[in-house]
């Protein structure tokens, strides 16, 4: 997720983690902050520079 004040929030997930943690929730959020407090709540790691998360491809 990708809050207006700047940064990252991501949750590396797998599809088992979808169905049995009730991640599809996440997709549903109305709007980006919303997205980004599901993550969060999830247990999602924050990044302050996007640049630093190795689970992105940024080139």
């Amino acid at each position: 997720g990708w809050p207006a004040a700047g940064g990252v929030w991501v949750l590396k997930t797998s599809h088992r983690d979808v169905l049995y943690r009730g991640l599809g929730r996440i997709g549903n959020a109305r709007d980006m902050e919303e997205r980004c407090c599901l993550i969060k709540r999830f247990g999602g790691i924050f990044y302050e520079n996007p640049a630093d998360c190795p689970h992105l491809d940024l080139a």
